[in-house]
């Protein structure tokens, strides 16, 4: 019997007990013997198992013994293998949400540098620390990222990649309070403001306004075959329903107002108390950058960059529009009372 035969059967029956393995031997041995047709057609040591194992006798355990090794191993390996790439699909799921939140965000700031990005003209970048879009004219002094379109002062290139490290890993934005979602910095469609008529039949409509009062769905329908038809009068209930719905709207768009005129863009609470203890430890001749809450030197190159303001302690980074400037200025100084 060949080396190379006896090797595969060693190596089927490499865990298997050693009466098993000297039994198949001694089986393929006699089997050769009379056939030795088997080796003029090249088969393996498995292809001659898989033959002896159709033979009747009490030696067909053995071989049944070492084609059972053969299928576990191989149920191991695929079993192996899945659990694999199931460890590399939960490191990829861990590395998507890896990115922590930039120097000083939380949900809050999150949620107003979406609101920020999502109004920004195409082609134009938004910075990232003040949450104000420009027309992407302007490069000197600035760090950009084009794949998501937003900048930062040189000075800030560290927090600026802290920001597009995160946005990489949670590249959508969150469900905003209408129920908008943004995904990679596509804007949402416009909102559609014209009201539903009262529905023809109640029973067919699927495409109802939800916001609908249950006193407007339960409301009588016009009975009507001709599709072309106008649209049913409305009843106290609609009516009543509809001034119902346009006042949440006012109130929400109120909401939303009084959130904008309470802080600059890019603050909530959190920062700007921040940025008031920064003033307070501020020594006096000194000046704490608005933007970064840093301390900054009031010389020749940042005069360029910032505004200077003496009894205020404060550093405004300058902005291109002299009337965006002064409304800055001017929401600043209210924030800060």
């Amino acid at each position: 019997m060949s080396n190379t035969l006896i090797s595969q059967i060693d190596a089927i029956f490499e865990e298997a007990n050693t009466t098993a393995r000297n039994q198949v031997l001694d089986l393929v041995a006699k089997s050769l013997a009379a056939q030795t047709d088997l080796f003029k057609k090249k088969m393996t040591a498995k292809q001659i198992l898989a033959l002896l194992m159709a033979d009747g006798g009490g030696k067909k355990k053995a071989a049944k013994a070492g084609a059972k090794k053969v299928a576990d191993d191989d149920s191991d390996a695929a079993s192996d293998a899945a659990d694999d790439a199931g460890d590399d699909d939960e490191a990829g799921d861990e590395d998507a949400g890896d990115a922590p939140m930039p120097e000083g965000w939380d949900e809050k700031k999150v949620k107003a540098f979406w609101k920020a990005y999502n109004k920004m003209d195409d082609g134009h970048y938004l910075n990232a620390v003040s949450n104000r879009s420009n027309d992407g004219k302007k490069k000197t002094g600035l760090v950009r990222n084009d794949k998501w379109h937003i900048c930062a002062k040189t000075d800030e290139k560290e927090f600026l990649d802290s920001v597009v490290a995160y946005l990489n890993a949670n590249p959508e934005a969150p469900v905003a309070k209408r129920g908008r979602k943004a995904t990679g910095g596509k804007k949402p469609a416009a909102k559609k403001t014209t009201k539903k008529a009262a529905p023809k039949d109640s029973d067919d409509d699927e495409g109802g306004d939800d916001d609908e009062s249950d006193a407007a769905d339960d409301a009588p329908a016009a009975d009507s075959d001709d599709e072309d038809e106008a649209p049913a009068p409305k009843t106290k209930a609609t009516k009543k329903a509809a001034a119902k719905d346009s006042d949440d709207d006012e109130a929400d768009d109120e909401e939303e107002a009084d959130d904008d005129a309470e802080y600059v863009d890019g603050y909530d609470a959190g920062l700007l108390e921040k940025l008031k203890t920064a003033v307070t430890k501020a020594e006096k001749g000194t000046f704490v950058n608005v933007a970064t809450r840093k301390i900054v030197s009031n010389n020749d190159s940042n005069k360029k960059k910032f505004k200077f303001v003496a009894n205020k302690k404060l550093a405004i980074p300058i902005l291109a529009d002299d009337d965006e400037m002064a409304a800055y200025e001017a929401r600043l100084y209210a924030m800060l009372k």
